[in-house]
């Protein structure tokens, strides 16, 4: 990987210098073949063409420093050197491999241009697209380069100056005429091709999109009309030559190759612009300890009000701010932010928003301890749902066993003991005579044994969980709890029926704290408020223990509260969510 590293790195810096060194070669061609070469004899034009290529390096340099850019920036870089190599084929190059690489490429850097831009935006992919990009390679360097390059002959042609042509396999001014007519009118064809691909897919792309590709689409448009007027112009001669009208459309050309270049440049700018518009929204103005705080403030950093922010679960969850599990929706724009390759956040927005390359790996810069504080609150609210709801399941599992057993007794060891008991009765209730007094006595000690099981087992019953709570409601089931209580109990509660696990947490926090006080006297009441139950219960003795009421009003999300009462008794609040 140390190996890799170092030789990307050399690269970088390689690559930058060929260009340079090219372009200084070129200028100096287009001093000494001011007759032939593109730029003339205009300091102008040749400052105008060093200016492109050179800005085009720069493009490439930056590009090829993010891994998600490498390949446009290697395109980059080589339609800086095919737009240098244009004047190749001219006297004032001084070498055949060299005259004979410019024969070959000369025509080629319109379709490079274009693939960098098609790679910039992302609109390389496609059948149809790859095919006609691979036929304007073979257009330029087959049609108009390398087989022509086989049949002619620069001194025949009337370049004595001209340094020999190493392709050459016999001179034929015909064929290299017929071939290059025909790379003039495909150069025409696949033109046009590209302006229609570039500007329907720079007019069907979301506004963010748009956005972001245009500093680079709008300039390749422009300089593909160019290219087209030139060819269209060659029409009639059957090849791309160095006329007035020539020079003045390679000039527009390399007008918006500075554009083009410029372009990629913005696009840096606006990451960095991104990156700190973020970073002053997080650090700065954003109450990222409000729930949803980061999301607004993204939200207005990017320009997405909709947009949101999801953590992961180590289960493989997702949840938002509050700790709530979301299903991300396949409808909207995802953006995974990681670290490393370990995700800290998921970015829900607008399709577009976050579409150009980069944006993501500023955000998770700029944001990363506020991402960092998110997630960890995210999963602590997330734990904390999960506790309540372990232990709402527990208390539901509790209440139903205890349903089961008292349904148990009372259907089972309740009903053979009411059988039993009448049996002796019965037996008691036989004429005299038919028994002896020792046996009737013993009766009627059974008789009471049975009576006291009786009572002790309907107890029991009641304490797991009273049948009337589950039959008739929570009002009939505190009536009943206040008549067999051992002090006075008052009870104002609604006829009405609540969720099951509601009834059992009221019903039980008033049968606890009736065993448990010291009190006198007591008095119940409860009411519905919109989609809470409330529960107070007031008597005069002393606080005591509530734990058994709070863990059980606590695993249902509820709350409890303690005030004196008036005189030195004690006043108990509970609220329990009911639904509404």
């Amino acid at each position: 990987m140390a190996g890799g590293l170092r030789l990307t790195r050399a690269a970088q810096l390689v690559v930058p210098l060929i260009g340079v060194l090219v372009g200084l070669a070129t200028f100096a061609i287009v001093r000494g073949s001011p007759g032939y070469a593109m730029a003339g004899a205009s300091t102008f034009l040749a400052a105008l063409e060093l200016a492109a290529g050179w800005l085009l390096l720069c493009a490439a340099t930056v590009a090829v420093r993010r891994p998600a850019r490498r390949l446009f920036g290697l395109a980059v870089w080589l339609a800086s050197l095919a737009w240098f190599v244009v004047e190749w084929n001219t006297p004032g190059v001084g070498s055949a491999w060299a005259f004979t690489a410019g024969v070959v490429f000369a025509t080629v850097y319109p379709v490079v241009v274009t693939d960098a831009v098609l790679r910039y935006a992302d609109w390389r992919s496609g059948a149809v697209t790859s095919v006609v990009v691979g036929g304007a390679y073979l257009s330029t360097i087959g049609l108009a380069g390398l087989l022509p390059a086989l049949f002619f002959d620069p001194a025949a042609s009337g370049c004595q100056e001209c340094p020999a042509n190493l392709l050459l396999i016999r001179a034929g001014p015909q064929v290299v005429e017929q071939l290059s007519r025909a790379a003039v009118y495909a150069g025409v064809g696949w033109a046009a091709f590209f302006i229609g691909v570039l500007g329907w897919r720079l007019a069907r792309a979301s506004a963010a999109r748009r956005r972001a590709a245009a500093p680079v689409v709008v300039p390749a448009l422009v300089f593909l009309g160019a290219v087209g007027v030139d060819h269209v112009h060659s029409w009639g001669r059957g090849y791309l030559g160095t006329d007035e009208v020539d020079r003045r459309l390679w000039a527009v050309q390399g007008s918006l190759l500075i554009l083009i270049a410029a372009g990629t440049g913005w696009s840096y700018v606006r990451r960095r612009r991104t990156r700190s518009a973020v970073a002053k929204l997080v650090v700065d103005t954003a109450d990222i300890s409000a729930p949803g705080g980061l999301d607004r403030s993204l939200g207005a950093a990017l320009g997405d009000d909709s947009l949101r922010v999801l953590y992961p679960l180590g289960d493989g969850r997702w949840v938002d701010h509050a700790g709530r599990p979301v299903v991300p929706d396949d409808s909207r724009g995802m953006t995974r932010l990681t670290r490393g390759d370990v995700p800290i956040a998921l970015l829900t927005h607008r399709r577009g928003v976050l579409d150009e390359d980069g944006v993501a790996d500023e955000i998770a810069g700029a944001a990363g301890l506020a991402l960092d504080n998110g997630r960890l609150q995210a999963q602590r609210r997330a734990q904390l749902a999960d506790l309540r709801a372990s232990r709402g399941r527990i208390v539901a599992a509790a209440d139903a066993e205890r349903r089961r057993l008292e349904r148990d007794l009372h259907d089972g060891a309740q009903q053979r003991l009411v059988a039993l008991s009448l049996a002796i009765r019965l037996a008691q209730l036989r004429p005299a005579g038919q028994g002896d007094s020792s046996a009737s006595v013993r009766l009627d000690r059974a008789q009471m044994e049975v009576t006291a099981a009786l009572a002790e087992l309907r107890n029991v019953a009641r304490g797991l969980y009273p049948r009337e709570l589950a039959d008739e409601g929570l009002s009939a089931a505190l009536e009943i709890l206040a008549e067999a209580s051992s002090i006075p109990v008052t009870v104002d509660a609604p006829v009405e029926r609540f969720p099951h696990p509601v009834e059992a947490a009221a019903y039980f926090a008033v049968a606890h704290r009736l065993a448990d006080t010291a009190a006198v006297q007591a008095a119940v009441s409860l009411r519905r408020d919109g989609d809470r139950l409330r529960l107070e219960i007031e008597d005069d003795g002393p606080p005591g223990d509530l734990v058994r009421i709070e863990d059980r009003v606590g695993a249902l999300a509820g709350t409890l509260s303690i005030e004196p009462a008036p005189g030195s008794g004690t006043r108990i609040r509970v609220e329990l969510p009911c639904g509404s």
